[in-house]
């Protein structure tokens, strides 16, 4: 058993003066602590709000920004159709005068069966469709006595010749060949020449 010795702790008693002025001093300490603690709490709530209303601010313009995005791109795509559906219109307007043509060469069969109303309604015809394709660039492919182009021509066939200079050339053409400026829509299907074999 311990017996507290009041001589050996009189330096350990304080005062009511040195307790008050203690206790107010470490209270005080508290106090402040406390005000830090509820400024700063204060100060973090205001950031935390001027975040959120950053944070709504940026969210509110991405998701603009993403409708503007996915209104034009619709947009476009629409036009994009319609430029389309524009472009066939535009050919089918073009070839109905050659379906017009085609009925009144046909309703001329059984008018005399001349064969010369026939020829001319038909070479009209050509004329009309050669028209069409001058109207979109497009031209034909020069191919027979050509010298034989692989990009332009296809070889179906190949039949001997009996002169060098013909060897390799375009003897006859068997469907015609078309371009669109630099770009080949169709090579024409050609004979060749081959010498030698």
């Amino acid at each position: 058993m311990m017996i507290f010795n009041e001589k050996e702790h009189e330096d350990l008693e304080v005062t009511e003066e040195e307790f008050s002025a203690d206790g107010d001093s470490a209270y005080d300490d508290v106090d402040e602590t406390e005000g830090d603690a509820l400024a700063r709490i204060k100060k973090l709530k205001e950031e935390l709000k001027k975040c959120n209303a950053e944070k709504k601010e940026y969210l509110d313009g991405w998701q603009r920004t993403k409708a503007d995005y996915l209104n034009s791109k619709k947009r476009h795509d629409d036009e994009r159709g319609q430029n389309a559906v524009r472009s066939e219109i535009n050919l089918i307007e073009k070839i109905l005068p050659l379906c017009d043509s085609f009925d009144m060469a046909l309703a001329h069969e059984d008018a005399g069966g001349e064969a010369n109303v026939w020829k001319t309604g038909f070479v009209q015809i050509h004329s009309q469709l050669k028209s069409i394709l001058a109207d979109f660039k497009v031209t034909e492919i020069a191919a027979e006595g050509a010298h034989f182009d692989p990009y332009k021509h296809e070889a179906l066939s190949s039949i001997a010749v009996d002169s060098e200079m013909k060897h390799d050339m375009v003897i006859s053409v068997l469907q015609k060949g078309y371009m669109r400026g630099d770009t080949l829509l169709r090579p024409a299907k050609v004979v060749i020449g081959v010498y030698g074999e």
